[in-house]
């Protein structure tokens, strides 16, 4: 099994907590959550690799 992290942070890199995620995964599957209290993007027990394409709906530009 395989996990993906990824901290998301502000433009100042500040971590961005508790905001709303999509994360496609490499064979189109959508993963959706909030960011932690840390701001971190934690995905567990995924049985691909490969690219995978973070949007964050509640943040202009991101989309």
């Amino acid at each position: 099994m395989h996990s993906l992290e990824a901290l998301i942070t502000s433009p100042k890199g500040e971590p961005i907590v508790r905001t709303r995620f999509v994360v496609t995964l490499p064979d189109g599957t959508k993963r959706t959550g909030e960011t932690g209290a840390d701001g971190y993007i934690r995905l567990n027990q995924l049985t691909q690799t490969g690219e995978c394409l973070v949007e964050l709906p509640d943040i202009e530009g991101t989309d």
